[in-house]
């Protein structure tokens, strides 16, 4: 699903690797110090502890949302419906694997001007 979902962002035009050089897109504006990031590595489901299982939740309602369902079932050639099913399974296949995401937290604060 994620794979289907990254084309669809791709057809759109839509660059999935912003977040990557987000940062130094911050940085070019006048009234924005430093910007600092954390990235860390999450495991999203029950084999994450705490932090996993409230991904998980933000996964599945994602995955779950009528947006999503429209735009992956219609990327990978299947029905609605048997798109629901497949995500209505997700939080299963969380629990049996350890899918791992990547959590990114930029901050910064922004200068008075003269």
């Amino acid at each position: 699903m994620s794979d289907a979902l990254w084309a669809s962002c791709s057809k759109r035009n839509i660059d999935a690797n912003l977040i990557y050089n987000l940062d130094s897109k911050f940085e070019l504006q006048p009234n924005i110090g430093k910007v600092h990031r954390i990235e860390k590595d999450l495991i999203v489901g029950p084999n994450g502890g705490k932090i996993g299982l409230v991904f998980q939740d933000i996964a599945v309602s994602y995955f779950n949302s009528d947006m999503t369902c429209k735009v992956v079932s219609e990327e990978i050639g299947i029905s609605e419906e048997e798109y629901k099913n497949m995500a209505e399974k997700l939080a299963e296949e969380f629990e049996q694997t350890s899918t791992e995401c990547v959590h990114v937290r930029f901050w910064a604060q922004k200068q008075l001007m003269d």
